[in-house]
């Protein structure tokens, strides 16, 4: 239930000029006095039906078990930050019985009834221990960047060229970022964009970056009349996209796909090195079937990735175990329903993959453990989950990842760095859950979902299924 901003604005616009124009000579600041006051009581009315009688006397969603430890105004938040990512949907107690049903319904059956809210935030893994994340992070960018492009942006290189310290500070998390995250929550885009904040300065100045970048592609791929099949080629032939379409998409593909790609690969590093057993295997696999990258004249294609079964599995559980994306969210822009609970719009339905990826409902007793054995032998391309809706790393539906395919292309990069290296970890041991937001990444969620209960964050309402 976000701020009414703009029924409150006109309201006390109507109740302002209405004041002034019953004074015999127009007041200025009569006129300032009343718009503020009306808008001022508005939205303290606002805030009392929002926090206190619409959830407990009037919401349809206030009957499902849930949380009691719920703050009066933040709600489960507080609990949130302080935990690890996905550590608290993790540890409360949830009905699995209908997990996929409630699933296949936001995402697929009812999916145009739940679209993404203007005010999401990813918040990516970085590495803080071994700082491999900046490295995967470069590497992904020049991949990205000549396959979605036609342009190797030359970061692996030179760390300090222009993108690539763009994309790093728009990535790094700090106290603002958090806060406009959670203000996203409450009040309109354009609002929150315009606070006199140096993050949002900052994000105007990257943004500017990025964009004039992607110009200068447009640009110079109009000028260059040579055929090619990176996707930014393949969009302009089509003619189907303005330049200004075109810069969005690039943007789009830029920031959602090399960051999210790059924060897989730490994750599969890091679990390598805290499992060796697994790493000495996938070692084996591909130094028997992949020529070195020594020998001149071989190369590797697409079909000698897909016949090494341990690699595949082995990244098939890394995405599982860590979705680079712990949580995301769904708004309902109708009245709608999930599993015949009326959800009324306005209402965010919160999805949390890592805490759906390992529910043990779903995946059997070990789902919490490390294992790329489940992905092995017959009738295991699920994995052993019990159900479609158990693997939510690239979610589904219509509006399911379009780079799971770039992902899980991906697998060379671990195959060549298990080939080439042996990695260990800094201290050789496993860090506990309470210590993943800093010992291996730092990661802030303002998103909430676990499992079958509704809650309340802040002042909107949710549901989480």
């Amino acid at each position: 239930m976000g701020l009414p901003w703009r029924p409150i604005s006109w309201a006390s616009l109507v109740i302002a000029v209405s004041v002034t124009y019953r004074q015999p000579v127009f007041s200025r600041q009569l006129f300032l006095w009343a718009f503020a006051s009306s808008w001022l009581l508005s939205f303290l009315g606002w805030a009392v039906w929002a926090i206190f009688l619409w959830p407990k006397l009037f919401s349809s969603l206030r009957s499902l078990p849930g949380p009691n430890d719920n703050h009066w105004l933040m709600g489960q938040f507080p609990k949130i930050g302080a935990e690890a990512t996905g550590l608290p949907m993790m540890e409360w107690s949830v009905c699995s019985f209908h997990h996929p049903k409630r699933f296949s319904e936001v995402l697929v059956t009812r999916n145009y009834d739940f679209e993404k809210p203007n005010s999401i935030r990813w918040s990516l893994g970085r590495s803080t221990v071994v700082e491999i994340s900046g490295w995967a992070s470069r590497v992904t960018l020049d991949i990205i960047g000549v396959a979605g492009l036609g342009r190797d942006f030359g970061a692996v290189r030179d760390p300090n060229n222009p993108l690539t310290k763009t994309y790093e500070y728009v990535f790094k998390p700090n106290k603002q970022a958090q806060i406009l995250a959670v203000l996203g929550l409450l009040l309109p885009g354009p609002i929150v964009n315009a606070l006199p904040l140096k993050r949002n300065g900052d994000i105007a100045e990257a943004s500017a970056v990025i964009r004039a970048t992607c110009r200068q592609l447009i640009e110079e791929k109009k000028a260059n009349k040579t055929r090619s099949t990176d996707i930014l080629s393949v969009a302009l032939e089509s003619g189907a996209f303005t330049d200004d379409n075109l810069v969005d998409q690039m943007m789009t593909f830029l920031a959602a796909g090399h960051e999210t790609t790059a924060s897989a690969m730490t994750w599969a590093i890091y679990l390598l090195c805290l499992h060796p057993d697994v790493q000495s295997r996938l070692r084996d696999e591909v130094r028997r079937n992949l020529p070195s990258p020594n020998d001149t004249g071989t190369s590797v294609s697409a079909p000698d990735i897909d016949h090494l079964p341990y690699l595949s599995a082995v990244c098939a559980e890394v995405l599982r175990y860590y979705a680079p994306v712990p949580m995301t969210l769904r708004e309902a822009v109708r009245d709608t329903t999930v599993d015949g609970v009326h959800v009324p719009r306005g209402t965010r339905i919160m999805l949390c993959p890592w805490s759906v990826n390992k529910d043990a409902s779903l995946w059997g007793p070990d789902a919490s453990s490390f294992r790329p054995e489940r992905w092995l032998g017959a009738g295991s391309g699920s994995g052993g989950a019990s159900s479609n809706f158990a693997y939510m790393t690239f979610l589904h539906g219509p509006r399911s990842c379009i780079g799971q395919g770039f992902a899980k292309a991906s697998r060379l990069h671990t195959s060549w760095l298990d080939r080439r290296l042996s990695l260990d970890s800094q201290t050789g041991t496993s860090t506990t859950r309470r210590n993943w937001r800093s010992r291996v990444v730092s990661r802030r969620a303002g998103e909430r979902f676990a499992g079958a209960h509704a809650c309340r964050f802040g002042m909107v309402s949710h549901l989480e299924i």
